[in-house]
């Protein structure tokens, strides 16, 4: 687990981490390796620097500091449904981070029953890593922000 486990209490669940959805969807790796593999798309995909996406080097290298990581600690205030398409369920949630700041997240759960822990009030922890595309589609994102674990506090 890369959240610290040190900041979690006993009714913390971890409900989302890139390691498992990989084992049960391994064709999305290979989507998102592939594409920064292709030389022919030179603006679609990750530049690779430290490693292709989840593998044993990117892993390692995240572990070392190289690919730049953040956890954000907040509180959800809001449960809604984003997007031009209505499909009937909630998300996204609003979080309401500790410096006070606001922040819409989507919802990531390994297990679709754990999408009822998503509730006002709750603390989620979330742990980003940040990996620099090919070619960034504006000055302002250079970077693809990749959720690693979720985890929330079910129960305060």
């Amino acid at each position: 687990m890369l959240i610290d486990s040190s900041y979690l209490s006993d009714n913390t669940k971890k409900i989302y981490s890139l390691k498992e959805r990989i084992v049960r969807e391994p064709k999305y790796v290979e989507k998102v390796q592939l594409l920064t593999l292709n030389k022919n798309k030179p603006y679609l995909g990750l530049k690779g620097d430290y490693g292709l996406f989840c593998s044993d080097l990117w892993w390692d290298n995240i572990l070392k500091g190289n690919i730049n990581t953040i956890c954000y600690k907040g509180f959800i205030c809001r449960v809604f449904e984003a997007g031009q398409d209505k499909i009937g369920k909630f998300n996204t949630v609003s979080i309401r981070l500790i410096d006070g700041s606001l922040m819409d997240f989507s919802i990531y759960v390994n297990d679709e029953k754990d999408r009822v822990l998503y509730k006002e009030g709750f603390c989620v922890y979330i742990i980003k890593a940040f990996d620099e595309f090919k070619c960034p589609p504006s000055k302002n994102r250079k970077y693809s922000d990749i959720t690693l674990e979720v985890a929330i506090t079910y129960d305060l």
